[in-house]
């Protein structure tokens, strides 16, 4: 408690003692998080994560759990600086669950490997220590949750999770111009497109999920994502303030929900709208590299660590953008998705925008309206990018060597579908859209992460297989749109990750 009165210069003395007036209730407690000097600053490395963990001082700070799925390999790895008061660093020790025999400090045990025989499925805690030469210690609490992957049972039907992480401009719900309410596209989606697939399928809506939580859209946990060996992530460009569910399930956090589903061999379909800006953060980082690729132009460092999926769950390299500009930039002008060899052989063909002119009953229409027709007119469709695949998949120069794919004779990350537009024009006559030819349609081997030392491709413990489009669905003639998701079911449900 502190208390004080005041007295003025004639010396009277202020009487009554009242709370809140002027007299004080506090509590001392340990410092959370510790204050400089406590301890040796700890900085922990882990594979599942997008960023370091750090700890310093003897008391840790609650953390959320790292969470994985049943049968992944966490490698973890650390170190300590004690320069900030003139210490040194003198050793380490760790251990998982029972801290009762914590092996004497260490200075060579910088870093462990936490197997599946380890990591049963439950709640687990990894235990790292550290002192200095005057005996100053920092203590970290690593939680961990391991989580039972339904979908991999011995017997287990194939399931599918839709994820409507669609609104429409603006993140409303409501039907802006061509683009559909979220109702209405939530029907297209659960009554036309995928029942096609024969397929029980659950829908999870991130806006709804999120509705009442100041943080906007909610993405599905990994809880619930084990429960299903398909996940088809429907997408929007509203990735700004407030991120789409895809963004925050990749970037918002240290650790990624959605990754951690595909590296425990999950599958997954992702389409829909500006794929380039939610797989990446910053939001432009790919087509800022368009020209020179992200490998090559970003040295390691947080902002290559942050390209991780689009380098390692896609092979792209950078993108292309179609910007909602001017007609006369050529933006607004995607029309139809063209298979490539590949492509073909793999079952996809044409896919063509619905579209047409005001009264035609199009999907897409293409002149909305009076006014210039150079800002007015949409000939086709904006926000879908044009993706420019690695040389080299994952950035590594001998990619089947280091991620094991289920078949290392084929590219890793192979184009299936390229970008067609109309001409760049008010009239359609000029030069070829930007993103001719480039590439719109991707599927994916599955494949190892680059880590351990497996010398073959092991269906336990590698990515499921994927297929990305970057176009929405919904906007193609019908016929269309269900002969690319089966094209891309059929892919990715035969993975050998699933049983």
């Amino acid at each position: 408690m502190f208390v004080e009165r005041a007295i003025d210069g004639a010396g009277a003395i202020e009487k009554p003692l009242k709370f809140v007036t002027n007299i004080r209730h506090f509590t001392v407690a340990p410092a959370s998080p510790p204050v400089v000097g406590l301890g040796p600053r700890l900085t922990i490395f882990c594979s599942v994560l997008n960023r370091s963990i750090n700890a310093s001082g003897p008391i840790d700070v609650p953390r959320d759990a790292i969470q994985v799925l049943e049968g992944e390999t966490i490698y973890f790895s650390w170190s300590a600086s004690s320069d900030s008061y003139g210490g040194v660093v003198v050793g380490y020790a760790y251990a998982l669950d029972d801290t009762t025999h914590l092996p004497n400090p260490n200075p060579f045990a910088t870093g462990t490997t936490l197997t599946p025989g380890q990591l049963y499925s439950g709640g687990h805690t990894l235990f790292i220590k550290v002192i200095d030469d005057v005996g100053l210690v920092t203590n970290a609490a690593i939680p961990i949750l391991v989580v039972h992957p339904t979908f991999k049972d011995p017997g287990a039907a194939r399931e599918i999770l839709y994820v409507d992480d669609s609104l429409g401009p603006g993140s409303t719900p409501s039907r802006v111009g061509n683009f559909p309410s979220d109702e209405e596209e939530t029907s297209w989606w659960t009554l036309t497109l995928l029942p096609n697939l024969r397929v029980p399928f659950t829908e999870w809506d991130t806006y709804l999920a999120g509705q009442g939580d100041v943080e906007g859209r909610k993405p599905p946990p990994l809880n619930e994502l084990s429960r299903y060996s398909t996940v088809i992530w429907n997408v929007d460009f509203n990735n700004g303030p407030i991120p789409t569910g895809l963004h925050k399930t990749l970037f918002e956090n240290t650790q990624s929900s959605l990754a951690a589903y595909l590296r425990g061999g999950g599958t997954l379909i992702l389409t829909g709208f500006a794929i380039g800006s939610n797989v990446s953060r910053p939001l432009t980082i790919l087509y800022g590299n368009a020209t020179n690729g992200i490998c090559a132009g970003l040295g390691p460092g947080e902002a290559y660590n942050l390209t991780y999926f689009s380098r390692n769950f896609m092979g792209v390299d950078g993108a292309r953008a179609n910007w909602d500009g001017l007609r006369t930039l050529g933006a607004r002008d995607f029309v139809a998705a063209i298979p490539t060899t590949a492509g073909i052989a793999s079952g996809y063909d044409s896919a063509l925008v619905d579209r047409g002119p005001l009264g035609s009953g199009a999907k897409w229409i293409t002149y909305p309206g009076s006014g210039d027709p150079n800002s007015n007119s949409s000939p086709g469709l904006p926000q879908v990018d044009g993706l420019i695949m690695a040389q080299n998949f994952g950035c590594e120069p001998n990619a089947p060597a280091v991620f094991k794919p289920e078949n290392p004779s084929q590219p890793i990350a192979q184009p299936v579908l390229l970008y067609h537009g109309v001409n760049v024009g008010i009239n359609e006559d000029g030069k070829p859209s930007p993103r001719e030819g480039t590439v719109v349609g991707v599927q994916v081997q599955a494949h190892g992460l680059g880590q351990g030392s497996a010398q073959t491709f092991d269906p336990n413990r590698s990515v499921g297989r994927m297929a990305h489009l970057t176009f929405p669905l919904y906007f193609l003639r019908d016929p269309d749109a269900v002969r690319i998701l089966r094209a891309a079911y059929s892919y990715v449900s035969a993975s050998p990750t699933l049983p």
